[in-house]
């Protein structure tokens, strides 16, 4: 499936998210989570190197992911985004977004 990441993350009016005067964005988020994934939870060492595998990929700006993938993905920025982010994220997934 076709995803790309590198969006700025916009509130429920669609104007962009901004922490200290700079614009939030979708890839940068995920490729935080990605990076400390399983630090302290029990995640196996096998998931943790696949977080490492997809933060690198979503760092690189690829576009393509499987289904799996995704699923992942969302499993561990629901621990720790908010939810009009996780809210964003999952419209960036399904193609949700205007």
């Amino acid at each position: 499936m076709k995803v790309n990441f590198n969006v700025n993350v916009t509130d429920f009016n669609g104007v962009d998210i901004k922490v200290n005067g700079m614009e939030v964005n979708m890839a940068d988020e995920l490729q935080k989570i990605m990076f400390f994934a399983g630090a302290g939870d029990g995640m196996s060492n096998e998931d943790k190197y696949l977080a490492y595998k997809l933060g690198r990929k979503i760092a690189n700006n690829d576009q393509e992911y499987t289904a799996e993938e995704l699923s992942f993905i969302k499993l561990h920025a629901g621990k720790t985004l908010a939810a009009g982010v996780y809210g964003f994220l999952i419209d960036t997934i399904e193609g949700n977004l205007k």
